[in-house]
């Protein structure tokens, strides 16, 4: 793992802790968390800096766009830093929000296991992708690498709007919107109105993650998820290609393969390659490839489990994980009553 991975803006690095901080209460109260909080569990430095660059990156994007949509002096007056704005959301318990730190966890983490394989191995990729002879993988290629190198512009990697799901960038936009006005006298219809003309204009489809579905659905439907390209995949370090192609061979939504596949423990990347019906041979390649990058340095362990799983046992759990997601956790809350 190279030291400082990966670059990320000045304004990421952790503030240096002052001498004289508040104590009491407040204090206290975050001690205790922070404090007992599982190791394996807590967010490294790197990804914490990354994390709070893109945060930055994404709140000061917004407040320019909404600038521009309202009179120049109001645009003047309501004039910060982004790490302003993040400190007064934060301070509002405004940021703290599932939707937008899944977000921002699911980049760091595909950009973690990008640079512990080759950084560019995702780049070369897409680039014979675009010329591909299908035209709709040619197209799904180029749509999602001109996406991502918009995200790379400022830091190694990056979040947009579209990246959001409808409501949590309705609630990020309303909360800026609210924050310059603020900072304003009688600013709030402006502001409101700007944020509703941004938020008419958000289209998740275009996010990272939508384009990467499209581009494997393109590669699924001309009969290219293969084992070969499964591996090639592995290699290059490109987790969140490999997570959706995993996703469809095995029937299963996405975001769990991706947690199956990112943070494995209890056997779930095996249960994952064993729902996606891969051959031993190439789960154990699999295994080798991506298991250090995720935290799995047990590959014989792994491949272990892959052979002790029962037909029977992968099916139930394919008929549990394509239940909706809410339906699952309410029935989780339920049974964990009894």
């Amino acid at each position: 793992m190279v030291e400082e991975w990966p670059v990320a803006a000045p304004a990421a690095a952790d503030r240096t802790v002052e001498r004289a901080r508040g104590s009491g209460g407040g204090r206290l109260r975050t001690a205790m968390l922070d404090f007992f909080l599982d190791p394996a569990e807590r967010l490294t430095d790197q990804e914490r800096a990354l994390m709070t660059a893109m945060l930055y990156g994404l709140v000061g994007a917004i407040a320019d766009e909404l600038r521009i949509r309202v009179p120049d002096h109001l645009a003047r007056a309501s004039d910060c830093e982004p790490g302003a704005l993040v400190g007064a959301l934060s301070g509002a318990s405004l940021l703290a929000r599932d939707g937008l730190v899944e977000v921002l966890l699911m980049r760091a983490d595909a950009a973690r296991v990008a640079q512990s394989a080759d950084g560019d191995g995702g780049r070369q990729l897409l680039s014979r992708l675009v010329s591909d002879a299908d035209g709709n993988v040619a197209a799904a290629a180029m749509a999602l690498a001109l996406a991502r190198g918009r995200r790379r512009d400022r830091v190694r990697t990056s979040v947009e709007l579209n990246d959001l799901d409808w409501a949590t960038a309705e609630h990020l936009i309303f909360a800026i919107a609210a924050e310059l006005a603020r900072r304003c006298l009688e600013a709030d219809a402006d502001f409101a109105a700007a944020a509703a003309e941004m938020l008419r204009r958000h289209d998740p489809e275009q996010g990272v993650h939508a384009l990467e579905q499209r581009l494997v659905g393109a590669l699924g439907d001309s009969g290219r998820l293969d084992d070969g390209f499964l591996l090639s995949l592995a290699a290059r370090g490109e987790a969140s290609l490999l997570a959706h192609a995993l996703a469809r061979l095995s029937g299963i939504p996405a975001a769990d393969a991706w947690t199956m596949l990112i943070a494995p423990k209890d056997g779930e990347l095996a249960l994952l390659l064993r729902l996606a019906a891969r051959p031993r041979t190439v789960a154990a390649g699999l295994l080798v490839a991506m298991g250090p990058a995720v935290g799995l340095h047990d590959a014989a362990g792994e491949i272990d489990q892959f052979d002790a799983l029962s037909d029977e046992e992968v099916g139930a759990r394919r008929r549990s994980l394509q239940l909706p997601a809410a339906y699952r956790r309410v029935a989780e809350a339920l049974g964990s009553r009894g």
